[in-house]
């Protein structure tokens, strides 16, 4: 069976490192009428653990907020690798305000503080236990209170929901309240240690309290997760000037979740998205103090424990039609900050994507070829390069894995391109210079490095 939303393959890889109504007609990829072109208010990038060398790309594609992940229940705090750990997150947030981003330290709720006898918890998930057991949940606060206090100076603190956290059903009866009991205190210890931190509460994955548990890839997992959220905005005293809420937003977006719904017999088409504007509004009118969109997959082309483009890790992505119709799909509804991951594992590679995120969330009106247009103008030397590279860029975008995986009534129109064969697209690819001169923009790498993953790319095409 599958892990819960495949945040558990990611976290076992970086722990051993360190609406409207669904149509089911097939969207546009560009706007059939302006946008309001207000910019969001914060538009950030979920990076687990800091890399510093990416801090000027981050800043020239615009990004405000960065959200690092607290391990520390995975480290040893009997043997000195918990004190270790901490005093490298709290140099994280030192290290990224000083670039001038805000920064926030994402906190996982019901999972057990790992004590030995080895360094590192052994299965990457941890342990959970139960949030009523009050002797589990003091110990729990006791170390969450040591992150908060090690890291008070960010500028704000994320209670995950879900994954790894939550109460299997060998716990025994669970449900949503749990994790809001448990959100109100972890709320109340971030108010005492860090009085200026704002609070943020992450409903990823909160389905994983209730009983029965459900597996991610059964559509009522799915239809659990917008029950728990209703209920979450529902809770009086919860949401408000002092709590903001970052929601998944799965319904929008995310392939395995509308493959379900389209499969399940009883929906045989695209879920019902929640937020719907209506619920958005009631959401608003509980005056939390921030609204954000939250979608961890995308813009690295995996989704239910695929590797990346093509199956191949090292392979650039490319995903600008659905990270535009997203984007704006969030600016409609009316967050006010969207939040997308930045992959440890291939930011190099779907570097095109964080810059077209970031893009699409400062300026409504721009059209995905009007990106794509921007990104090889960066990385090429003459007119004619930039527009053959834009060709292949939509070429490769065609095959995307996250196109083929839609539902066929929610993919978007392919790009229209002479380009049929990887083939014709390396004979193409061989007329490109790259540029050599000085960047006005801050590229992740350089231009001939990121070219050279853009042919590996067409080479993995190849049948």
């Amino acid at each position: 069976m599958k892990k819960a939303i495949c945040l558990f393959a990611a976290l076992m890889f970086l722990l051993t490192s360190c609406m409207v109504p669904a149509d089911t007609s097939p969207a546009t990829t560009q706007p059939s009428t302006q946008v309001d072109p207000a910019p969001f208010k914060e538009k950030g990038l979920y990076i687990w653990s800091d890399t510093p060398n990416q801090h000027d790309f981050w800043k020239a594609c615009g990004f405000t907020v960065m959200q690092l992940c607290d391990l520390g229940w995975h480290r040893n705090a009997e043997n000195g690798m918990l004190e270790q750990y901490t005093k490298v997150l709290a140099n994280n947030v030192r290290t990224l305000q000083a670039d001038g981003f805000k920064v926030y330290v994402i906190l996982f709720a019901n999972i057990k503080q790992y004590k030995g006898p080895h360094d590192l918890e052994p299965t990457g998930i941890g342990e959970k236990f139960h949030p009523s057991n009050e002797a589990e949940m003091e110990d729990r606060l006791f170390y969450l209170r040591k992150t908060v206090e090690a890291c008070k100076a960010a500028d704000g603190f994320t209670l995950f929901a879900g994954d790894p956290g939550g109460i299997p059903d060998s716990l025994g009866t669970g449900s949503v309240q749990d994790y809001i009991n448990m959100a109100l205190k972890v709320r109340d210890l971030v108010k005492e240690v860090a009085p200026q931190a704002e609070f943020n509460i992450n409903t990823w994955a909160v389905s994983m309290f209730t009983t029965p548990n459900f597996s991610a890839g059964n559509v009522k997992f799915w239809t659990t997760e917008t029950e728990s959220n209703r209920t979450i905005v529902a809770y009086e005293g919860l949401l408000g000037e002092d709590t903001g809420l970052e929601l998944p937003c799965h319904d929008y977006y995310r392939p395995m979740t509308l493959r379900l719904y389209h499969t399940n017999p009883v929906y045989r088409k695209d879920p019902p998205k929640y937020p719907s504007a209506e619920e958005f509004q009631a959401i608003r009118n509980t005056g939390a103090a921030r609204l954000w969109a939250w979608p961890y997959f995308l813009l690295d082309e995996a989704d239910d424990g695929d590797l990346g483009g093509a199956g191949v890790d090292s392979a650039m992505q490319i995903e600008v039609r659905y990270i535009h119709k997203l984007v704006n799909d969030m600016r409609e509804l009316g967050f006010d900050g969207i939040i997308g991951s930045w992959s440890y594992a291939g930011y190099l590679e779907k570097a095109l994507n964080t810059y077209a995120f970031a893009r699409f969330a400062d300026d409504a009106n721009l059209t995905p070829e009007m990106v794509l247009a921007e990104y090889a103008d960066y990385l090429t030397a003459d007119e004619a390069s930039a527009k053959t590279l834009v060709e292949i860029f939509k070429y490769i975008e065609n095959q995307s894995n996250w196109h083929k995986k839609m539902p066929k009534a929610t993919q978007l129109p392919q790009w229209e391109t002479s380009i049929t064969s990887p083939e014709q697209a390396l004979e193409m690819y061989e007329t490109i210079t790259a540029s050599e001169r000085p960047y006005d923009f801050d590229l992740p790498e350089g231009s001939k490095m990121y070219l050279l993953r853009v042919k590996n790319r067409l080479k993995a095409m190849i049948k």
